[in-house]
């Protein structure tokens, strides 16, 4: 199955779609119904679709986040929801870890998977590890490192089990079994 890609942004949807074509994703494009509830919660200012720019409404609003994941992931031809989010680093960030964590529950009850993007790489404090690992979900770092993972996940998932859908692809990622992938930049590694 495909992925619902929900960013924050024009510009991300933008590169999104460049990156679609020469790393093989799948965006399965919503339905008429889909796109009519994601229009009524945006509003204006956004590019409905898949990718997804959720605009300056739906960027401030972890409510109008979590119905356009709903939404998003309401489709059959999705397997695999991945929304731009940095990994909260403190305390002061308890309103987006919880967010995040309706997110997550809500996503897994669809029986789908879910992981969050930066747009670029940052250092991961302890807490935020932490944070990480109480919510469960994957917090990748770098817009093309980390569509270029979903993709190495997504076909490695259909070569080892043809018509597997993608929530099981994260458990397949955690054995270890995927094939190496491109070095990561120092940049992006933290002590």
């Amino acid at each position: 199955r495909g992925v619902a890609a929900i960013s924050l942004s024009g510009g991300g949807r933008g590169y999104l779609l460049d990156l679609a074509e020469e790393l093989s994703l799948s965006f399965p494009e919503p339905s008429q119904t889909v796109r009519d509830q994601i229009q009524e919660a945006l509003g204006v200012g956004t590019g409905i679709g898949n990718p997804l720019d959720l605009g300056a409404a739906g960027a401030a609003n972890l409510e109008i986040q979590l119905r356009c994941v709903e939404l998003m992931g309401s489709e059959p031809a999705v397997g695999l929801i991945a929304i731009q989010g940095e990994l909260p680093q403190g305390p002061e960030s308890a309103p987006r870890v919880l967010g995040f964590k309706k997110m997550v529950e809500r996503v897994t009850e669809m029986g789908k998977s879910i992981v969050f993007f930066s747009r670029s790489c940052y250092a991961v404090s302890s807490p935020a590890s932490e944070t990480q690992e109480q919510l469960g979900a994957p917090f990748l770092q770098d817009i093309r490192r980390s569509f270029q993972a979903i993709s190495h996940v997504t076909a490695y998932c259909a070569a080892v089990q043809p018509g597997a859908d993608n929530h099981k692809c994260a458990e397949i990622a955690k054995t270890g079994l995927l094939p190496p992938t491109p070095p990561i930049p120092s940049a992006c590694l933290s002590d």
